[in-house]
């Protein structure tokens, strides 16, 4: 549910990615401790990536912006 893409937030500070699972995602006590939730946009039907799919594109992103 989240209103931002990962590529449309600056994730070159200092930082900490936190990965929910699909069914239940994160606790609503550690939503309310973030700063910024982020979605990875999916084309089509496609409803969700793997956990390790996600960390990858996200790190990906944050190593693309720190060039």
């Amino acid at each position: 549910h989240a209103r931002q893409s990962i590529f449309d937030i600056d994730l070159r500070g200092d930082i900490g990615l936190i990965f929910g699972n699909e069914g239940a995602g994160l606790s609503r006590a550690l939503l309310d401790a973030v700063s910024c939730v982020a979605a990875i946009p999916m084309p089509g039907q496609t409803e969700s990536l793997n956990i390790a799919a996600a960390a990858a594109v996200c790190l990906f992103e944050r190593v693309r912006q720190l060039k």
